[in-house]
């Protein structure tokens, strides 16, 4: 699964009948963590107007003890420099808050028989 400019794309092969991924949990907890890429899109341009350049941060800026500011920064910040290596990819902010969100759903769709 990936999320790329608005759009969710997802693999039937990867979650087809029989494999691991085929379960209720793991493939709406796989939505859930393409969603969270979504949002987080979402506050960079609503919030910032769109990816920049560059981030002018002014520590007397108010902004930043705004949090939905903070994370948008962040998350832009983030995608200017973001990584597919495997020895940085799950330290990102982008994708721990994904994988976080997709962890606990999966176990809380597990826990219930889902």
């Amino acid at each position: 699964m990936a999320y790329k400019d608005g759009v969710i794309f997802i693999d039937p092969i990867f979650i087809s009948k029989g494999t691991k991924n085929s379960t209720f949990a793991t493939v709406v907890s796989l939505i859930s963590h393409e969603m969270t890429h979504a949002y987080q899109e979402n506050q960079v341009n609503a919030v910032l107007g769109g990816y920049p350049q560059t981030i002018p941060i002014n520590i007397d800026n108010s902004d930043l003890n705004n949090p939905q500011t903070l994370d948008a920064m962040i998350f832009a910040i983030n995608a200017s420099n973001y990584s597919k290596a495997d020895s940085l990819y799950f330290s990102q902010p982008v994708e721990i808050q994904a994988y976080s969100l997709q962890t606990d759903l999966r176990g809380i769709f597990n826990k219930r028989g889902y």
